[in-house]
């Protein structure tokens, strides 16, 4: 078990979550931090704000739990690949699990940002699976993030299940990860600004595509197969994960710029298995 306390403050928030803390996980965040969950459904910055995302989105849920994985340490950043388990009023007796990547920066001990990728259409599709009783749900749910968060925010979440980057175009971005072919790679990320990174290192490549890619390759190394372990989309962004035969395995959270082409891209190697805990007791 990896003993860096860096992420002491992130592996705090699922606990409260499932302690149905609201003050305590709200407080976990700087004064400006923000969530999104998922991704390009709205972004909730400032206490008052993250308060309203656990009224929306935490509050209204019997229960919601995370199985990780494995998780990401790179500088400042911490992914976690996970499922989410969700019991929630449409189905007490289902768990709805929903994969994803789950990502964290702190800053200054306090979360600066938690941003989560997964699918919105996969849960959306799962509730009108319940029949009336998830559609009733699905509708109490839209007028209540109307309502506390804003018709604007209700939008955005709405685009996440009806928009975004398509199976299609995803599936050749994690190609190209998985390929690594100097020119494919150059090809579909020449103008994104990459972020490599593993244990308290953090390298950034504005625009400088072949010296993240050496970067890269040198933590990798040059003769490595990664295999796609998973991908999953929502909106403009991209999560995946790639492991090779030894175990070893890397975390992807890539954004689409407005003109579709890729902008931004963090990548986390991680050389073992792990995941991160801390004493529950402790984390009151």
């Amino acid at each position: 078990m990896n003993e860096d306390k860096r992420f002491d403050i992130a592996l705090r928030s699922p606990v409260l979550v499932d302690r149905k803390d609201k003050q305590g996980w709200v407080e976990l965040f700087a004064a400006d931090g923000f969530i999104e969950d998922p991704v390009d459904a709205g972004r909730y910055r400032g206490h008052e704000a993250l308060g309203v995302f656990w009224d929306v989105f935490i509050a209204p849920q019997p229960s919601i739990g995370f199985d990780v994985n494995r998780d990401f340490c790179g500088g400042n950043t911490l992914i976690r690949q996970a499922t989410v388990q969700t019991v929630t009023e449409a189905d007490p007796k289902a768990v709805l699990e929903v994969p994803a990547l789950l990502r964290y920066t702190v800053d200054g001990g306090k979360v600066a940002s938690l941003q989560a990728i997964w699918e919105p259409r996969q849960v959306v599709q799962w509730f009108l699976q319940r029949g009336p009783a998830g559609m009733r749900v699905l509708g109490r749910q839209a007028i209540r993030m109307t309502r506390l968060a804003g018709m604007g925010k209700a939008l955005s979440f709405g685009r996440t299940v009806a928009g975004g980057m398509s199976r299609v175009h995803a599936k050749a971005l994690v190609d190209a990860m998985r390929d690594a072919e100097p020119k494919a790679w150059l090809e579909h990320f020449g103008q994104t600004e990459i972020t490599v990174a593993q244990a308290t290192e953090e390298n950034r490549f504005e625009r400088d595509a072949s010296a993240a890619f050496d970067c890269l390759r040198d933590r990798v190394g040059a003769h490595a197969r990664l295999d796609v372990d998973q991908f999953v989309v929502c909106g403009r962004h991209l999560g995946a994960f790639f492991r090779d035969a030894d175990d070893r395995a890397l975390a992807v959270m890539l954004r689409l710029g407005r003109d579709a082409t890729s902008a931004e891209m963090t990548m986390v190697w991680s050389p073992a298995r792990d995941v991160l805990r801390r004493d529950s007791a402790a984390a009151a």
